[in-house]
């Protein structure tokens, strides 16, 4: 069996740029993700520190109304495209 796969990378360190490069960084990614999956990518990819600290501690903490607000549209990017999502940190 053969899987399609996408991997995709913003170009740029989002870390680098604060909260607004991060939200930047996320921003690309979720766009290059979508582009790959209308291209028929089945799985996506994105580097390790793409979502930093853990998805779940994001989820948990909502320390953040705004970032999770664009988090909760990483979440449901496999639901809506049937494509699904991998990067380092994983979800706990």
């Amino acid at each position: 069996a053969s899987l399609r796969a996408g991997l995709v990378q913003q170009g740029f360190a989002g870390y680098d740029g604060g909260r607004q490069g991060y939200e930047t960084a996320i921003r690309e990614l979720l766009s290059l993700s979508e582009r790959a999956a209308i291209e028929g990518a089945e799985l996506v990819v994105w580097p390790e520190t793409a979502v930093v600290p853990s998805f779940n501690r994001h989820r948990a903490l909502r320390e953040d109304p705004a970032l999770w607000a664009l988090l909760a549209e990483v979440e449901a990017f496999p639901g809506r495209t049937g494509a699904a999502l991998l990067f380092g940190t994983g979800w706990t």
